[in-house]
């Protein structure tokens, strides 16, 4: 009625709560207004106001009972959770807003539900009819930790989750990771020039699938190279010159370098020996000195002298001075005079002597001048 009806005494009368304008539109009664009486007993008004309401259809996957009475989708001021939320259309107020959760909580605090995407087009706020669905993934809380690995290594990536670089000083304490997330510890790390971290062990596995601590522990090694000193080319290359952590190194190898783990031993073989004939080198000092350490430098020498031997033989008696002596040297040899036996006796002759420096003479005892090797013979 457009305008005042005549109405029986005592008539009731009532607005529709609800009007429907089909296509997923309603209007919604939202109060009345003017006093008028039902049953009706005098005259009066009265005036109903209406909403526009529109039919709206949420859906969601990925998430588990255990996200329990955590809120997942709100509209307007009505929150749901995963038990509350709705299994069918309801009927919204025009311009109403609704939102989906962007991550759901579960009870224990080391799992998570995150929104991962939505499909289906209904605006916010809402302003027609439709259908709204949110997809979650699972996300757990991951601890990484390492050892061994410190400031030197500066911006240098040492663990890689998914496809984003952490250096040593932004790797991630406690963080909520999707299920399935790869991740990788890089081995090795440097440290700056002729240091370095190299990956010795740790736990957990990738691609991450529950909560926990994934771990890695590092060991450190430096860029060492070993060369000699005093030595010369009548060494063979495939002589022994030195070891390291128990595998040899030859002379034809040297200078050697490689990375080594802290704390590792070396040592240079006391004597190298000579192509040349009665020549050998003796190992007179190691600097730096074993072990392996992070101020031992880049460089390790060990450092020899050219030694030749002087042999000294004799038929009879017993020779003295024989052995190995320092280029340069001036060893004394001789021979003591054997005792006689049934009425004869030998009396030494004369030295006869090889190799430049050599002693010939019958003197008992001689020194010779050793730059490379000699024999003294004694005749008798």
């Amino acid at each position: 009625p457009s305008s005042a009806i005549w109405v029986d005494d005592g008539a009731s009368y009532s607005y529709s709560s609800t009007v429907s304008a089909g296509s997923g539109k309603q209007y919604a009664l939202t109060g009345t207004s003017g006093g008028l009486d039902s049953p009706i007993s005098a005259s009066g008004s009265e005036s109903g106001s209406y909403v526009t309401q529109w039919s709206a259809t949420f859906s969601k996957s990925g998430l588990g009972s255990d996200a329990g009475s955590s809120t997942i989708l709100t509209v307007g001021s009505t929150q749901y959770s995963y038990s509350t939320f709705p299994s069918g259309a309801i009927w919204v107020n025009d311009n109403t807003a609704y939102s989906f959760a962007g991550t759901v909580s579960v009870s224990g605090g080391t799992k998570r539900y995150a929104l991962t995407g939505t499909s289906g087009g209904l605006a916010t706020p809402i302003t027609a009819s439709g259908s709204e669905s949110a997809t979650y993934g699972t996300q757990w809380k991951v601890t990484f930790s390492q050892s061994g690995v410190d400031s030197s290594a500066g911006s240098n990536t040492v663990l890689t989750v998914g496809s984003t670089p952490y250096a040593y000083d932004a790797l991630p304490s406690s963080v909520y990771l999707d299920s399935g997330t790869t991740f990788s510890w890089a081995s090795p790390v440097s440290g700056g020039e002729g240091k370095q971290f190299v990956k010795t062990g740790g736990s957990g596995a990738s691609p991450i699938s529950a909560a926990g601590t994934y771990s890695a522990t590092y060991g450190t090694q430096y860029q060492v190279t070993f060369t000699s000193s005093g030595l010369d080319g009548t060494v063979d290359s495939a002589t022994k010159v030195v070891t390291v952590g128990g595998s040899d190194v030859a002379y034809g190898q040297l200078p050697y370098q490689n990375w080594f783990d802290s704390e590792t031993t070396y040592s240079f073989y006391s004597t190298v020996a000579s192509t040349t004939s009665g020549k050998q080198f003796s190992l007179t000092g190691t600097s730096p000195a074993s072990p392996i350490s992070g101020s031992t430098g880049s460089t390790v020498t060990g450092t020899y002298k050219t030694q030749y031997s002087l042999t000294v033989t004799s038929a009879y008696g017993s020779p003295t001075g024989a052995g190995w002596y320092d280029s340069g040297a001036t060893p004394t040899f001789g021979v003591t005079t054997p005792d006689g036996t049934s009425g004869t006796r030998y009396v030494l002759a004369s030295w006869s002597g090889s190799g430049a420096g050599s002693y010939s003479g019958s003197d008992a005892s001689h020194s010779v001048t050793m730059s490379n090797a000699i024999t003294e013979t004694a005749s008798w």
